[in-house]
């Protein structure tokens, strides 16, 4: 979690692995740290337009929804440390309509726990930290590319 949303995320073969068919790039990058006994990997989302850290997400499968409580009072716990001070933000306010989102009014940066029904017979546990101007960045790039396409 030592990732800063919206700064440059420094990886050896960056520029040979951008995703030019696409307004982001994805790079999933090993956990070597406290959180590693859940999450064994990171996902860093890139917007190429600015070539920073837009998302980090991280999942994990769980054996059956009754592990959800359990895991998600865990990593509230690592968040918390990380973000000391976020809070639990309403539904209605929240960036991504949806709750398990927590932020402070005057930060940029706010990150989402909740737990995931699969496409299978498995849930997961659903870690992201995001950026409010990021977002806003990403779905412009985003409206951007699927107009364009359609052309």
């Amino acid at each position: 979690m030592d990732v800063k949303i919206g700064q440059y995320f420094n990886h050896p073969q960056r520029r040979e692995r951008i995703d030019e068919n696409s307004p982001t790039t994805q790079f999933r990058v090993p956990n070597y740290g406290s959180t590693k006994e859940l999450f064994s990997e990171y996902q860093i989302s890139i917007l190429n337009s600015t070539e920073n850290v837009a998302i980090v997400t991280a999942e994990a499968v769980l054996k059956d929804i009754g592990e959800c409580p359990e895991i998600i009072e865990r990593v509230s716990s690592w968040a918390s440390e990380k973000y000391p001070g976020y809070k639990s933000i309403p539904s209605e306010k929240s960036q991504l309509l949806g709750d398990g989102e927590y932020g402070l009014d005057e930060k940029n940066t706010y990150y989402v726990i909740e737990c995931r029904g699969t496409y299978g017979p498995f849930w997961s546990v659903h870690f992201q930290i995001r950026g409010i101007e990021q977002d806003k960045l990403l779905r412009k790039a985003w409206s951007k590319f699927i107009n364009n396409e359609k052309h």
